[in-house]
C-alpha cells in the first residue's frame, strides 16, 4: 500500500481553559455565602477580553494568609493559593469542604476573636460545645484532656491515646463513648497548646523584660528545627518573691542554617506574641539571647552581630555546658585521646547491631570469668557520643576498663574465625593489634580521671534547679579538682591507681584481665611525662572559654 505523501498529522491544540464572566463569579459568592461564607474568602484573577471582564483563576484569601500554618493538613494542595484554573462552582464548594480550608477559617475566626478579647468558645466548635455540657460530661472530657496531655508530655504516639483510654475504662473510669481515637487526641493537644500559648503570651506581655534561649534540633524526618524557649521574671507570685520562669515558646523550621536564617527564626517567634519585627522600636522588652557556642551564633558576622545591629543593648549568653565541652575538646585535640575516642566509637558499633557477636561475647565471659576478674553480667560497650558529651565519654571509658579483657579476647577470636569474611577478619585483626597496646588501656584510665572533675559541672547543669551561682561554683570546683590532679603523681589518681593495681607481670609480659599489653612500659612513661600538660591545657581552655 502506497502512503499518501501529502497526508500529515495535525498537531493537537491544547484545550482552552474555561473562563466565566465576572458577574457569574460575583453571583456564586452571594448565593453561597450563607452556607460557605464565600464573600470572606473567595477571590479571583480577572482579565479583560474585549468588552467583558472574565475570571481566569480562583484563589482563597484565607488559605493564602495562613499558608504556612495549614501546610501540614491532610490532603493539602496549594492550587488555591497559587491560583486554581478549574473555574467551576463545584470545585469551589469542594475546596470549602476541605480540611485545609476549614482549619484556615478556624484560624481566621481565632484571630478575629482575639482582637475583640473573646475566648476560644467564640471560634472553636469543641470549646463552644463545652459551654453546653453537663457537669458529668465535662468531667469525662476533662479526663480525656488529661490523657492527651500525658501523651504529649511523654512524647508518645497519638495512637497510644486509644490504648490508654481503653485501660482506664478497664479500671472503671467512665470516659464516655466519644473522643476516644487518635484524631481526638490530636485535637485535644492542639487546644492545650493554644491555651499554653495564650498563657505565655500574657505572661510576656506583663513582664518588664524577657530573654530567649535557642537551640537546634533534628526531627524524625531529619529536618532541622530551631527550638525557642522564653525566660522572664514573675513578680506576681504568691510568696512575695520574684521567681525566674522558663517555658517552651515555639519550634520554627529555618529556611537555612545561616545567620540570616536564624535571625528570621527569632522574628517568626516574636511575631507569635505580637512583636512585628526585631528592631529598637518594637522589641524593647527583649534583653537577652542564649545559644550554644557554634560559630554561626557567636561570630560578629553571625547571628550575634545581626541582632546587636538592631538591639545594641542585647546581652548574649552562650550555653555554659556546651562551652565546657568545647573547652575539653580544645584541650584534648592532637592528643592520644583522639585515638581512644576512635576506639570507643568503633567498639560500640561492633556490637550495636549484631546479636550474634554479643552472644559470642557472653560465651567468652562464661569461659574466662575467673580470669577476667569482674562481677556481674557481660555488658556491651557504651556509646561515647551524645548530647552530654563528657558523661558519655566517661561512662564509655569506664565500661572498657571494666570489660577490657572480654572485648580483646573476643576480637582475637573473631579475627581467626573462618566464618567471618576475610576483609572483616583483617580489619578486626588490626583493631586487636592496635587496641592491645598499653597506651589505650592506660589512656582510658588517665582520661577518666581527667574528665571526672569536668563531670561535676556537667551534672550540675543537668539539674532542674540550677542557678547562676551553682553553675559558677561548680566551674570553680572543676578548676580546683583539676589543679589537685596536677599536683599529684599520676599513680595516685583513683582510676589510674585501681587500673595499675590490676596489671600483673608474667616474665616479660604485662597482663590486664588475662590480656597481654604491648609496649606497656613505654605507655606508662608517656603518660607520666604528659599528664601535667593535659591538666594545664584543660585549665587554660576552660578559663579561656568561660572567662
Amino acid at each position: 500500500m502506497k502512503r499518501n505523501a501529502s497526508s500529515s498529522i495535525e498537531p493537537l491544540e491544547p484545550p482552552k481553559r474555561r473562563k466565566v464572566n465576572f458577574a457569574t463569579f460575583t453571583k456564586w459568592k452571594t448565593d453561597n455565602d450563607k452556607t460557605w461564607q464565600m464573600i470572606s474568602w473567595l477571590d479571583c484573577v480577572a482579565v479583560v477580553e474585549g468588552h467583558n471582564k472574565m475570571v481566569s483563576t480562583l484563589t482563597c484569601s484565607v488559605c493564602t494568609k495562613y499558608a504556612e500554618k495549614i501546610k501540614g493538613r491532610r490532603n493539602f494542595n496549594e492550587k488555591w493559593i497559587t491560583g486554581a484554573e478549574s473555574i467551576r462552582i463545584s470545585n469551589v464548594i469542594d475546596h470549602a469542604k476541605s480540611d485545609q480550608h476549614k482549619h484556615a477559617m478556624m484560624l481566621l475566626r481565632r484571630d478575629q476573636a482575639r482582637s475583640l478579647g473573646l475566648d476560644a468558645a467564640h471560634y472553636a466548635p469543641i470549646a463552644r460545645a463545652l459551654t453546653s455540657l453537663s457537669k458529668d460530661e465535662r468531667e469525662k472530657l476533662k479526663r480525656k484532656f488529661d490523657i492527651a496531655y500525658l501523651v504529649a508530655t511523654e512524647t508518645l504516639s497519638f495512637k497510644k491515646y486509644a490504648s490508654i483510654c481503653a485501660l482506664e475504662k478497664k479500671h472503671g473510669v467512665d470516659l464516655g463513648v466519644t473522643y476516644l481515637n487518635d484524631i481526638a487526641c490530636k485535637t485535644f493537644i492542639h487546644f492545650i497548646a493554644e491555651v499554653e500559648g495564650e498563657r505565655l503570651k500574657n505572661a510576656l506581655s506583663q513582664a518588664d523584660f524577657f530573654s530567649l534561649l535557642l537551640d537546634g534540633s533534628t526531627d524524625k524526618g531529619c529536618c532541622d528545627n530551631e527550638i525557642v524557649m522564653a525566660v522572664w521574671c514573675d513578680i506576681d507570685s504568691t510568696d512575695e518573691k520574684i521567681h525566674s520562669r522558663i517555658s517552651f515558646f515555639t519550634v520554627v523550621r529555618p529556611q537555612n542554617s545561616t545567620a540570616k536564617g536564624l535571625f528570621a527564626v527569632i522574628e517568626t517567634a516574636l511575631q507569635q506574641i505580637g512583636i512585628p519585627s526585631l528592631d529598637i522600636s518594637s522589641c524593647s522588652k527583649l534583653v537577652g539571647i542564649a545559644t550554644d557556642g557554634a560559630a554561626v551564633n557567636i561570630a560578629r558576622s553571625g547571628l550575634k552581630g545581626l541582632v546587636e545591629d538592631q538591639l545594641p543593648w542585647i546581652f548574649w549568653m552562650w550555653c555554659l555546658a556546651h562551652q565546657m565541652e568545647l573547652a575539653i575538646k580544645d584541650a584534648l585535640t592532637n592528643t592520644s585521646f583522639c585515638d581512644i575516642n576512635d576506639m570507643l566509637m568503633r567498639l560500640y558499633y561492633l556490637y550495636e547491631k549484631s546479636p550474634k557477636k554479643f552472644r559470642e561475647l557472653e560465651e567468652i565471659v562464661r569461659d574466662l570469668r575467673e580470669c577476667l576478674e569482674f562481677e556481674g553480667n557481660v555488658k556491651k560497650p557504651l556509646r561515647a557520643s551524645g548530647s552530654r558529651w563528657i558523661t558519655h565519654k566517661l561512662c564509655a571509658m569506664r565500661r572498657v576498663l571494666a570489660r577490657y579483657g572480654a572485648y580483646t579476647h573476643h576480637l582475637a577470636a573473631l579475627s581467626d574465625d573462618p566464618s567471618v569474611k576475610s576483609t572483616d577478619r583483617a580489619k578486626l585483626k588490626g583493631y586487636y593489634m592496635k587496641w592491645t597496646d598499653g597506651q589505650y588501656l592506660l589512656g582510658c584510665a588517665v582520661f577518666t580521671d581527667l574528665l571526672a572533675p569536668c563531670s561535676i559541672f556537667s551534672k550540675v547543669m543537668q539539674s532542674n534547679e540550677v542557678d547562676i551561682l551553682a553553675a559558677l561554683t561548680s566551674i570553680l570546683k572543676t578548676l580546683q579538682e583539676t589543679e589537685k590532679l596536677s599536683s599529684k603523681d599520676m599513680e595516685e589518681w583513683p582510676t589510674c591507681a585501681a587500673t595499675l593495681k590490676k596489671i600483673t607481670r608474667e616474665k616479660e609480659d604485662f597482663l590486664y584481665q588475662c590480656q597481654p599489653l604491648k609496649k606497656y612500659a613505654q605507655a606508662k612513661v608517656y603518660y607520666k611525662n604528659h599528664f601535667k600538660e593535659y591538666c594545664s591545657k584543660i585549665t587554660e581552655c576552660i578559663q579561656s572559654r568561660l572567662r
